[in-house]
């Protein structure tokens, strides 16, 4: 009886856009989930790693933050 083998993933994407590809549409503001769904269902976890082997620089989570916006006739800083 041989020793049985470590787990080892198989199976990888090999078709469709190469990381390079999809970090342009990250750096443009596109979202991870957004890629994927765009690519017809592709997992977060399949585009996270090709932007990740494509050396992306990735933004902090929960999007951008809200700025707020500054009114003329606001009162709080009349003056």
């Amino acid at each position: 009886m041989s020793a049985q083998q470590p787990y080892r993933r198989t199976l990888q994407r090999t078709e469709g856009p190469t990381g390079a590809e999809l970090r342009q549409l990250y750096d443009a503001g596109a979202s991870i989930r957004t890629i994927g769904r765009a690519l017809g269902g592709w997992s977060y976890g399949t585009v996270h790693g090709r932007l990740a082997r494509a050396g992306t620089q990735f933004r902090p989570r929960g999007g951008r933050a809200a700025v707020p916006e500054v009114r003329e006739d606001f009162p709080g800083d009349a003056q």
